[in-house]
């Protein structure tokens, strides 16, 4: 199904290049599974050609073993919780506080906690923004009392 890899016959059995072997139909993927792994790099029109070669290999009778267009927006992390709630998959405690779409959201920070839109979280804790791939995190303490 997948065609086979095979040395060239005037090179030693260990020696690369391995080639495929041509698909009997030109219109069948030659794999029969394929495996998205993410990159920081598929952003923008990356992520749009990598989403667009994966179903083009799915049309082609490929199994995509994981959905990429879910692997693109699971960098979400808004979306990662919503999906994980759904399906009843526990995750620590968290408020979200959006800026999107003109929203400003009330903050009030104390010495031992936090409150956002009138939901309270006590120090220590960690903000994330909302982009998984933006590593630009912070942690909050607790401020010595006098």
């Amino acid at each position: 199904k997948t065609g086979t890899l095979s040395p060239s016959p005037s090179q030693g059995p260990l020696s690369p290049p391995l080639r495929p072997a041509p698909p009997e139909d030109p219109h069948r993927s030659p794999f029969d599974a394929v495996l998205v792994l993410w990159s920081p790099f598929f952003q923008g029109a990356l992520q749009n050609r990598l989403i667009e070669l994966a179903e083009r290999e799915r049309s082609r009778g490929s199994v995509l073993l994981n959905d990429v267009r879910l692997l693109a927006e699971m960098q979400d992390r808004r979306k990662l919780h919503d999906f994980l709630n759904r399906n009843g998959v526990s995750t620590p405690r968290y408020i979200e506080c959006s800026r999107d779409n003109g929203n400003s959201p009330t903050i009030e920070e104390h010495s031992d906690h936090l409150v956002v839109d009138g939901y309270r979280i006590n120090k220590p804790f960690v903000e994330k923004p909302v982009d998984r791939r933006d590593r630009e995190i912070y942690l909050y303490f607790r401020r010595a009392t006098d």
